[in-house]
């Protein structure tokens, strides 16, 4: 393969070239300029949305215990003085094996065993919840979010749309859907899934701010911000409100940023 060398013109021993061939060069010259400025416009694009505070989606705190999940009084608030994710576990293996028919103490172990890291174990253990009572929407999010995880995403989906026909106007699960067809990179579902979240819950930080990844990713910069903004204005002095501001301004500065001008001479 042929290799171009394009002569340094700032160099000490600049090439000159015939007078005869000085229209052709120039002429070429500007192509190979031209060339060049768009090559180096898509890396700028390319690192600068790589440089943002998270170019991806932000994850959602699993949901916590709620009716049909939740433990009696005594055991939660033994849960609750736990000193770490470990000894909570232990709480809620011993008892599994007490009551292992109950659906709050499996779902609140697979939340123990998410937490750990154990997420095929995690997902034993809603599926366990599921089976002695399906109306768990937590377990059916949860586990989503677990497969998800492990790259699972069309048994992440069949998940989450399991939770959506229990409750179908449930903001978290609706952006957690769109965080899967944004890994599919169909674009126009995910920003879909995400304005139904927002229809759903219009304080959804989560759904603005996932929504703007997914126009930053398209490269619709202006909705990004416009999202993020509104991401920002929610919680400003929240982990996603702070990245929402930091994104901003990388945005701005790839947009307001102009490649020099370069003269064929």
């Amino acid at each position: 393969m042929a290799t171009s060398v394009s002569p340094n013109p700032y160099g000490p021993s600049r090439s000159v070239l015939p007078a005869e061939n000085a229209g052709t060069d120039r002429r070429r010259a500007r192509k190979v300029i031209r060339r060049y400025r768009i090559l180096i416009k898509q890396l700028t694009s390319a690192l600068v949305l790589c440089a943002l505070v998270l170019c991806a989606l932000v994850a959602a705190p699993l949901l916590a215990a709620a009716e049909p999940g939740d433990l009696p009084v005594a055991e939660q608030a033994q849960l609750d003085a736990a000193a770490d994710d470990n000894a909570r576990h232990s709480i809620l293996a011993g008892l599994a094996t007490q009551r292992p028919q109950d659906a709050a103490v499996q779902y609140q172990l697979g939340n123990v065993l998410f937490d750990l890291g154990q997420l095929d174990a995690a997902i034993e253990a809603y599926n366990a919840a599921i089976a002695i009572d399906d109306q768990i929407v937590g377990a059916y999010v949860n586990m989503g979010s677990a497969l998800d995880e492990l790259g699972k995403l069309n048994e992440a989906l069949d998940a989450y749309e399991s939770a959506l026909a229990i409750s179908p106007d449930d903001a978290r699960t609706l952006c957690n859907v769109g965080g899967v067809y944004f890994q599919k990179r169909q674009y126009e579902k995910a920003i879909g899934y995400f304005q139904d979240a927002l229809r759903a819950d219009p304080t959804s930080q989560l759904a603005h701010y996932n929504m703007a990844i997914a126009f930053a990713d398209a490269e619709i910069y202006r909705e990004a911000i416009h999202e993020w903004e509104a991401a920002a204005a929610l919680d400003p002095d929240s982990d996603v409100g702070r990245r929402s501001a930091d994104n901003i301004e990388i945005i701005r500065q790839m947009m307001t940023a102009e490649m020099p001008e370069i003269e064929g001479r």
